[in-house]
């Protein structure tokens, strides 16, 4: 409240409606993912166009919502936070995510309850004790102060140690998480948001939605800041 914002990227002086760590010429030059597939988000040359991936193989998720193209300067400001343990950077990323889910009506269909139901896709423990901290958790502990959002850590947990996904073909990603994830709660929500940083073949959010969908969840939704 004392401090001035200050951009994260040119140091220069931040927004100040709404109080943001990014400067306006910064903030605009933002890769926004402005065409993308209904379903999955991938980048596509139209709008209101399905993927011919989701056509022929439907995910078991309805659908991605990712503001951003995995491209500079967000993907230096996802590296910074995910691997620099810049925790300060994730906030202004969660709230970006924040912003762009509310610019979009993503909220528009909350459930019953009121508030979204957001599972942060799980570590392992050795990698969470590597890095010390989960990234998906960091964002949707940012969404918190912006969104009307229950995090709900406790639902699901990464029970195999899966090598790093960076390098790999899209049918290794999913030889690559299948089993890695399982649910730790008896009772599951009708509807959960899965929350990543980025998603690039959609292998893990898919592996990760077909346990909750097979254990009673009517509808899996992805959020997350990126899409490869």
């Amino acid at each position: 409240m004392l401090l001035k914002s200050r951009c994260v990227l040119c140091d220069g002086p931040g927004m100040a409606e709404p109080a943001l760590d990014l400067c306006a010429g910064c903030y605009r030059e933002l890769p926004r993912l402005l065409n993308g597939c209904e379903i999955c988000a991938r980048p596509l040359a139209g709008n209101g166009l399905i993927c011919g991936s989701c056509q022929k193989n439907p995910p078991p998720f309805a659908r991605v919502i990712a503001p951003y193209r995995y491209a500079w300067p967000i993907d230096k400001m996802i590296q910074q936070f995910k691997f620099g343990g810049n925790l300060a950077m994730g906030r202004v990323l969660g709230c970006l995510l924040a912003r762009h889910l509310d610019s979009v009506r993503a909220l528009a269909a909350q459930p019953a309850s009121g508030s979204f139901v957001v599972v942060p896709v799980p570590l392992h423990r050795r990698r969470l004790w590597q890095r010390g901290f989960n990234q998906a958790t960091e964002l949707a502990r940012a969404l918190t102060l912006y969104l009307p959002v229950v995090v709900r850590s406790d639902l699901c947990a990464r029970v195999r140690d899966t090598p790093a996904q960076v390098g790999k073909h899209a049918d290794e990603r999913q030889k690559n998480v299948r089993h890695a994830f399982a649910l730790r709660a008896k009772a599951i929500p009708g509807q959960v948001v899965i929350l990543d940083d980025v998603m690039t073949t959609g292998s893990t959010c898919a592996e990760l939605a077909r346990i909750l969908k097979k254990q009673g969840c009517g509808q899996v939704l992805v959020w997350c800041l990126a899409r490869a």
